[in-house]
């Protein structure tokens, strides 16, 4: 049990599971029939990323084994600001729930609005423009810049209709 109370080891084997099941699905993406013999298709990214990943979290593991500190996870936890963790953890499956019913700006702007709110900040129209500001500029990148289709939601086509 001493082998996993340490910080470093805990932190290393959680992210050498996360990047052993990224593996696993990278592995399986699906690959363009017609760009077979291109050398970058959409799995080499992730698949350089996991292995990378997997490599650095290996070497991680076997360098705090061989340290003599001890950084116990126990001691380390109990300083920790459980409840707006725990309230952002919230704040998240409520804005995937939300999402398809109020598209991207409106879900994503009430989701950065509330978590700077949880976070202590108490400006709330500098909160709002920040917010604001943000989710236009990354939706101006992904919808302009990258073509990428951002639904609007059905709220907006409640109010305004299906567009045609």
């Amino acid at each position: 049990m001493r082998f996993i109370d340490n910080k470093d080891r805990l932190g290393s084997l959680l992210i050498l599971a996360f990047s052993i099941i990224y593996l696993r699905y990278a592995l399986v993406l699906p690959l363009d029939p017609t760009a077979g013999v291109e050398s970058f298709t959409p799995r080499t990214l992730p698949i350089g990323l996991s292995v990378s990943a997997i490599l650095c979290a290996l070497l991680q593991i076997s360098l705090s084994a061989r340290q003599g500190a001890e950084n116990r996870v126990s001691s380390a936890v109990q300083r920790f600001a459980w409840t707006p963790t725990l309230l952002l953890i919230a704040t998240m499956a409520v804005y995937v729930a939300v999402f398809e019913f109020l598209g991207f700006a409106f879900s994503s702007f009430l989701f950065l609005l509330s978590g700077f709110l949880i976070l202590g900040e108490r400006r709330f129209l500098l909160s709002a423009g920040v917010a604001a500001s943000l989710v236009l500029f990354l939706w101006a990148i992904l919808t302009q810049l990258f073509g990428l289709y951002l639904d609007a939601g059905d709220l907006h086509r409640l109010v305004f209709g299906a567009a045609r």
